[in-house]
């Protein structure tokens, strides 16, 4: 079980940190027991094991014969045929969930999750898997983790239910937002909760019927940008970028700004809230294109000539949530900072941009992420 788990992070190592599949499809004859090559051809390099070594990382699986004495037979284990050619005869299985895995830095807890375990079968895990499963150490079994380690574990250690950590790998949470437009189709329309970052969460969520949003070229941002209006004269039409809830540290949001089409009021509101949807943080730009303002805690300060009318704006806005404090950033410089908003709940879970009127702006190379 050593040398297995051994030679899976080796194959990671020697891959950019890929995850071995649980099996690959290498012919079409239409049997399934023939047409895939599974992890132990896959991973076969790198096990002490000379028949596994010798295999082509492609090789057809029917060609793959596992002879007595081979490190895919367990001691403890009934004997079985010599020379099987099966791939699924061995006495070991991987964790079928592990084979949702892409790259091992998507492991969060690799001191946990299972990856091989004693088994009747190349695939064994929770629910489907769990009756290949042998415990035939002890009435116990021996379990290969994904950070190297091995351990012994009785069944009552072994719960068959997906959803916990040592059969499902853990992600760490979304704290990230990455606006992404350069695979949208200029001029169609963006429908609610399309996702438009490089992770899940990230998404537009359309209030009103009045919101319009849409993938524009606009010379002033010098390529794509995300256009979003409101024709329906309601007020707070907004797209929200939810992340999974920030409560300590410092996180810094960025983006670039184009006033296109001047509203009755402001042209734009950008606000932080925190998980229960209480404003840590306002900034407005108003209609005359040119000026913002801040509001915090009932008091509004009001910035003049500070956004760019006829081309960019560019802001950076630093929150530190152990001070609870911010330092808001325009074009580079340093604007002003103060204290964020003063609620019960000290976190950030969501970056809302509201359309107070008949406005249009744009938006382009958003990107929000902790930075310590």
């Amino acid at each position: 079980m050593r040398s297995i788990i051994k030679g899976w992070r080796d194959y990671i190592r020697d891959h950019n940190g890929k995850v071995p599949p649980i099996s690959i499809k290498v012919n079409n004859t239409g049997s399934s027991c023939h047409d895939r090559a599974e992890w132990p051809t896959i991973i076969g390099k790198y096990l002490p094991d000379k028949n596994l070594q010798n295999c082509k990382f492609d090789a057809a699986s029917s060609t793959v014969k596992i002879m007595p004495g081979s490190i895919m037979q367990c001691p403890a284990a009934k004997p079985w045929r010599n020379g099987s050619t099966s791939p699924y005869v061995v006495d070991y299985g991987m964790n079928h969930m592990a084979d949702n895995i892409k790259t091992f830095k998507d492991i969060e807890n690799p001191h946990e999750l299972i990856v091989f375990i004693d088994s009747r079968n190349s695939y064994a895990g929770p629910v489907w898997g769990y009756n290949y499963i042998q415990f035939r150490h002890s009435n116990g079994v021996n379990v290969a983790y994904a950070d190297g380690h091995v351990d012994w574990k009785s069944k009552a250690e072994l719960p068959n239910d997906e959803k916990l950590p040592i059969w499902a790998p853990q992600s760490s949470p979304t704290h990230k937002v990455c606006l992404e437009l350069e695979n949208q189709v200029i001029g169609l329309p963006i429908t609610t909760q399309l996702v438009v970052g490089t992770i899940v969460k990230p998404t537009y969520i359309s209030k009103g019927k009045g919101l319009t949003a849409r993938v524009e070229d606009i010379p002033e941002l010098n390529g794509k940008a995300l256009v979003v209006g409101d024709n329906s004269e309601l007020l707070n039409q907004n797209i929200a970028f939810s992340i999974d809830s920030v409560k300590s540290g410092k996180y810094e949001i960025m983006f670039d700004y184009f006033p296109i089409k001047n509203g009755n009021n402001h042209i734009a509101v950008f606000d932080l809230r925190n998980s229960v949807s209480q404003k840590i943080f306002k900034l407005s730009m108003h209609k005359n294109r040119t000026d913002l303002s801040i509001r915090m805690n009932g008091k509004e300060q009001l910035f003049t000539n500070v956004i760019n009318s006829d081309k960019t704006t560019n802001f950076n806005l630093f929150v530190d949530f152990d001070k609870w404090d911010y330092q808001l950033l325009v074009n580079g410089k340093k604007l002003v900072n103060g204290e964020l908003g003063s609620v019960n709940d000290h976190n950030l879970r969501g970056m809302i941009f509201s359309i107070p009127g008949t406005s249009e702006f744009a938006i382009k190379n958003l990107i929000a992420n902790r930075i310590k």
